[in-house]
C-alpha cells in the first residue's frame, strides 16, 4: 500500500473512533434517551425525567390518579411531592421549592 492509503485509512479510524467517544460522553453527560411506552393500561407510567446531575435526577410518575415526585440518586431515593392527577403542581418555582428543602443549593 502506498503512504497515502495509510494516511486515509488512519484519519477515517480516528474519525470513527472519536465519533464512538463524543456518542459515548453524550449518553453519559445527558443520560439514555427516555422513550415512552405504546401500550397505555400500564399501572405505573414514568411521565417525565430529568436530569440533576452525573448521577442524581428527579422524575415524575403517574400511578392510582396520583403524581408522584422522586428524586433518585446512587444512595438510594426520596420522595419530594405527590398530588393528584386532576390538581396542578404548587405554585412556587421549582428553584424556590430547592432553596426552602436546601439553603446551601444556592
Amino acid at each position: 500500500m502506498e503512504y497515502v492509503d495509510w494516511a486515509s485509512f488512519a484519519a477515517s479510524f480516528g474519525l470513527v473512533i472519536g465519533l464512538i467517544l463524543v456518542t459515548l460522553w453524550g449518553f453519559k453527560r445527558y443520560g439514555q434517551m427516555q422513550f415512552p411506552k405504546k401500550h397505555g393500561d400500564a399501572a405505573i407510567q414514568v411521565v417525565e425525567s430529568h436530569v440533576m446531575g452525573p448521577r442524581q435526577r428527579i422524575v415524575l410518575i403517574h400511578c392510582d390518579n396520583q403524581r408522584i415526585l422522586v428524586g433518585l440518586s446512587p444512595q438510594g431515593f426520596a420522595h419530594l411531592g405527590q398530588w393528584t392527577s386532576d390538581a396542578t403542581p404548587p405554585d412556587p418555582s421549582f428553584a424556590e421549592t430547592l432553596k426552602a428543602v436546601d439553603p446551601s443549593s444556592e
